[in-house]
């Protein structure tokens, strides 16, 4: 999508492994092995309201157990005051989502990672309808008995 950075070199576009309701996933195949990790896109949302809480969720999926995640890092004035990580996903499609108050942060970047350690090369992470969303406070009702 427009003002999203490829992080691998060997990404693609997947038209037909996708959740329902989509139409596409972007695709990474790990060829070879690092130490850190790797990320298919990488976006960064600026002009966040202050103190708001926010919701990044995606649908991933993997050909491996435990290989692809969401990371969400926050910050100010280029400098990094947060890092938060959803739990990493199995190799059905599932949604994964981070919850996070902005604190004094202006500025969000968005990464869908994946391991890239031995285990993982050879191995295939697809992510799909990523969206970052304001959580709305809810209305609280007071029960009495």
């Amino acid at each position: 999508p427009e003002g999203w950075e490829p992080g691998a070199k060997n990404w693609s576009i997947d038209t037909t492994n996708v959740p329902p309701g989509c139409a596409a996933a972007y695709s990474v195949k790990v060829e070879e092995m690092a130490e850190n990790y790797g990320y298919v896109l990488q976006e960064s949302v600026q002009g966040l309201k202050p103190n708001t809480t926010y919701k990044l969720e995606a649908k991933v999926k993997a050909s491996i157990a435990k290989m692809g995640f969401l990371e969400i890092k926050l910050g100010n004035d280029g400098k990094e005051q947060r890092l938060d990580s959803s739990e990493n996903t199995g190799t059905d499609w599932e949604t994964v989502s981070i919850e996070f108050k902005t604190g004094a942060a202006s500025t969000v970047h968005v990464l869908c990672r994946y391991f890239q350690t031995k285990q993982f090369v050879g191995e295939t992470v697809l992510f799909s309808d990523v969206k970052l969303t304001e959580k709305l406070a809810s209305a609280s009702v007071r029960m009495f008995n």
